[in-house]
This record gives structure tokens, C-alpha cells and sequence, in this order.
């Protein structure tokens, strides 16, 4: 069972000033906008020292952020699954022609759910879900909870101690309901990790530096070919250049990627 000191100890390290961390507008606005904070305590309760394999959608300006969180604290949203187009294109969203490269990821799970979770993340690097992702009972109990009574660091041990054991009380239903089949609402499913390990990566490098066409970029990106490879190098070993979009689904796949 996760102490109340264990929970307190962690809202200090996060922010060695604590009044910060309790008047900061953004993590007010999380809390009231009924959003669950996937502390250590949350995460050490739901996936105890669970580590997973997942895949990570990534455009050229995002390598030096993500080598920055490289086996530390801070969570990153992931996937296990996706359509056949989004994968092959290398990209979430065409519209937005965003995308090119594709992490395949180990880390240590936060949270999951067999549809997109529309999580946030604050600027601590922590993630934050929303109560909708809960089971009934856990939504009905957390919303009687008054969020505007959080004002200095009593009340908010109180609220993350509420959270804790309310996790506690509908853990089975919470996992349940995130690993059903039922829930399936979106282009993807969703896995949080934190603590990451860079196993692999796929760049589709004509997607990133096309001109002209339905895969040029909005923005020029940061460096050039050459540098973006030599980056991406030096996250991992395995890194592959690939276009054809059978060579792209079959490096997805082997590593255990699956289509949804």
C-alpha cells in the first residue's frame, strides 16, 4: 500500500517550491477540469514496475525533446496499435503534415486504454487523464470531490491522498475497463510510459523533406537529412531509412506493432 509520506514526498520533489506547484495556473486548470494526475503513487498501484514495449509518432523537432526524457521521470504518450494508413504514412494527421519518424519504445507504463485518452501533460512532465477514462462508481465519487477547496499544500496532500485511495477501491474495474475491447473510439489506443528506452527507429526522410505534394511540411525542418540521421543515431543503433510504405508496415509489425 503507498503511504500518505510517499505521496507527499513526491509533490516536493517535483517542485522544490510548493506554493508554485499549488497556485500554478496550469495544474489548477487540470484539476478542475475533473483530470486524474498520474503520480507515482497512481502508477505504482494500477502497473507496479510494469515495463512495455510501445511506438511513438515523432516530427523532426521533437528528437531533441524526446532524447531528453531518455530513462527519466517525465511520461510520454505511445502507442501499440493503429490503421493501417496512419502507420504507413508515418503520420497521425496528413492535414496537419506532421510526422516522418516512428520510435519503437520500452518503458515503464503509466496508464493505458484501447482508445485515444486525450491525455495532457503539465510542465513538470507529468501526465494528466481524464475522469471520463474511469469506471462509473470511480467518476460519480471523484466528482462529489470540491476542487476548489485545493489552496496550500494540506489540501492538496488531501486531494492526491483522495485520488490514491480511490484508485485503490476500483483498481480491477480500472483495468478492466481500459483493456476492454468495447472502448475502441479513435484512430489508435493509447499507452503512457515514462522511464524510456529508444529501441529502434523507422525515418521516412522523403516525407520530412518533401517540397511540394500532400507530404510537404507546413514548416521547414530544423536541420538538415544528414544532421537528422547523425541525431537519431545517437538515440539508437537500430535506426532504419524507409519509404515504401510495405517496408514501413513490415518494420512496424515484426516488432510487434499491431493494426487496428
Amino acid at each position: 500500500m503507498v503511504k500518505l509520506l510517499d505521496i507527499l514526498s513526491e509533490v516536493i520533489l517535483e517542485n522544490s517550491n510548493t506554493s508554485n506547484l499549488i497556485y500554478s495556473s496550469e495544474v489548477q486548470d487540470n484539476i478542475k477540469n475533473n483530470e486524474v494526475p498520474l503520480t507515482d503513487a497512481v502508477i505504482n498501484l494500477l502497473y507496479p514496475k510494469e515495463r512495455i514495449k510501445v511506438f511513438h509518432m515523432a516530427s523532426a523537432d521533437e528528437i531533441d525533446r524526446i532524447r531528453g526524457i531518455i530513462n527519466k521521470e517525465n511520461a510520454i504518450s505511445c502507442f501499440t496499435e493503429a490503421e493501417k494508413s496512419k502507420i504507413e504514412n508515418v503520420s497521425f494527421n496528413l492535414n496537419f503534415k506532421v510526422g516522418g519518424i516512428l520510435f519503437h519504445l520500452e518503458g515503464q507504463k503509466a496508464f493505458s486504454s484501447t482508445s485515444d485518452l486525450s491525455s495532457s501533460v503539465d510542465k513538470s512532465g507529468r501526465r494528466w487523464v481524464s475522469y471520463k477514462k474511469f469506471p462509473e462508481g470511480f467518476q460519480n465519487e471523484f466528482l462529489k470531490y470540491d476542487k476548489n477547496s485545493i489552496s496550500n499544500l494540506e489540501t492538496l496532500k488531501k486531494y492526491y491522498t483522495f485520488v490514491n485511495e480511490l484508485i485503490t477501491k476500483y483498481l480491477d474495474q480500472i483495468k478492466t475497463k481500459n483493456s476492454s475491447k468495447e472502448d475502441t473510439f479513435g484512430n489508435w489506443d493509447e499507452v503512457v510510459v515514462k522511464r524510456i528506452k529508444v529501441l529502434s527507429i523507422l525515418v521516412n526522410t522523403k516525407r520530412i523533406y518533401a517540397t511540394s505534394g500532400p507530404f510537404s511540411m507546413i514548416d521547414e525542418p530544423p536541420f538538415g537529412e544528414e544532421e537528422l540521421i547523425k541525431r537519431l543515431k545517437s538515440m539508437s543503433n537500430d535506426v532504419s531509412v524507409l519509404s515504401d510504405k510495405n517496408e514501413i508496415l513490415n518494420w512496424y509489425t515484426t516488432r510487434g506493432g499491431k493494426i487496428k
